[in-house]
This record gives C-alpha cells, sequence and structure tokens, in this order.
C-alpha cells in the first residue's frame, strides 16, 4: 500500500492530527500487512499539505502544544480517487514470493537448522493468525469490506501454516547437478 493512499483515505473519513494518523497505523498494525511504517505518516502528511492535497482545518488545543488538524481537500480527493484507481488496477501477487522462494531452496541450509526456522515460521503464523482473529473480534461491528480483509488475511495465513506444517520435519531435496 501506499502511504499516501493511506493518509488521504483516512482523512477522507474524518479530520485528523498527525498523532491520530499514525495512531490507528500503529493499532491496525499497518507494517505487518502493507509495508508502511507509522513514522513515515508525519513525513507523508508535510508532503500532501505542501502539494495541497490535505491542509490544516483548525488546530488543537492539548496538554502540550495545539495539534493541525488535517483535512482532505478537493484536490486530495481527486488524487485519492486515482490512487485507488491505480491500486486496484495492479495485478495481485498471489504468492509470498519470499517465503515460497525460500522453500524452494531450502536445500541451501544445512538440515539441522532447517526445523528451528520451519518452527519459528509456523509460531510465527500461529501468533499472526491469533492476532488478527483478535482484532476482528475487538473491532467488530465491521464495515463489509473490512470484515472481508480480516477474512482474506486470515485465510492466507492459514494456507501459508498449511505449507509449512506439511514440510515440516522433512529433509530438504538435496539438488542434483
Amino acid at each position: 500500500m501506499n502511504v499516501r493512499l493511506l493518509v488521504l483515505g483516512l482523512l477522507q473519513r474524518q479530520p485528523m492530527h498527525g498523532y491520530e494518523l499514525r495512531r490507528v497505523a500503529v493499532e491496525s498494525r499497518i507494517e505487518s500487512w502493507s509495508g508502511i511504517l507509522p513514522g513515515s505518516i508525519y513525513h507523508a502528511l508535510k508532503k500532501l499539505e505542501q502539494e495541497g492535497l490535505v491542509a490544516p482545518a483548525k488546530a488543537r488545543r492539548g496538554a502540550e502544544r495545539p495539534r493541525a488538524v488535517y483535512s482532505i481537500t478537493a484536490a486530495g480527493r481527486r488524487a485519492l480517487s486515482g490512487l485507488v484507481r491505480e491500486a486496484l488496477s495492479q495485478p495481485i501477487r498471489p504468492f509470498p514470493t519470499d517465503l515460497y522462494g525460500g522453500l524452494v531452496y531450502l536445500d541451501a541450509l544445512p538440515d539441522d537448522e532447517v526445523p528451528e526456522i520451519m518452527e519459528r515460521q509456523i509460531a510465527a503464523l500461529e501468533a499472526g493468525i491469533a492476532a488478527w482473529t483478535s482484532a476482528k473480534v475487538k473491532k467488530a461491528p465491521l464495515a463489509p469490506e473490512t470484515e472481508a480483509l480480516f477474512d482474506s488475511g486470515i485465510e492466507h495465513m492459514r494456507v501459508d501454516l498449511r505449507v509449512l506444517q506439511r514440510l515440516r520435519g522433512r529433509k530438504p531435496s538435496r539438488s542434483r547437478k
């Protein structure tokens, strides 16, 4: 996901200050499913402001200092539409390429290293499934699109978990010359 898409999309829903945007990103564990680092939101927000896609609407007084609350502009709404069109036009990558690439060439690792790596990946997927399932329940009721995305993410993790469980304990096939 593009950080610009994220910021403009959130501001389309409601005006927010930078800290709120970052908090939403952290709470949704955005880094784990989008590759966006929560800290990059501030930089994107400033850049979007310079481009006229967002504007400070007002300042909220807090305990320490006033914070600018940003709103999306008309130009920002047009840009968001373009970003959504672009995102939905990209080819879908149905495979976790790093995982599959590693599994294909498992024979490059010493045999005694493989079980630990497999168990670590299995544990990570089990924890991910539990976290996503818990988050889905906590956030209920969800918009149908959001619920579908949660279900899709959970199912993708379950499929990868089944692949790893199927290969668990097997010795890697050594490449033939």
